[in-house]
């Protein structure tokens, strides 16, 4: 069984000592859910770029999935990443 998908919910500050220390080799894509307001996550972004040295991104629908990259779920965003042909992509969920 393959496990390449890491999952974090919390709070700002931890999550970006836990992204600062993760590889840039991860073998695995980084997902972030957090509680914040629609005006918070461009905020929240810059915050956790700043920490970490993997790419960044917010998850949108359709979007292609690649290990070693984080994707932040905005606002009213369930991820729901579903194979997708030859890849994996997010899909918008409630």
């Amino acid at each position: 069984m393959n496990h390449d998908i890491i999952v974090i919910g919390g709070a700002a500050e931890p999550l970006g000592q836990i992204l600062g220390r993760l590889p840039t080799s991860l073998p695995a894509a980084v997902f972030v859910v957090l509680h914040v307001p629609a005006q918070g996550i461009g905020i929240l972004s810059t915050v956790v770029k700043a920490a970490g040295k993997l790419p960044i991104r917010q998850a949108e629908k359709g979007m292609v999935i690649e290990n070693g990259h984080v994707y932040l779920a905005g606002r009213r965003w369930a991820i729901d990443c579903s194979p997708a042909g030859a890849g994996r992509s997010c899909q918008q969920g409630l």
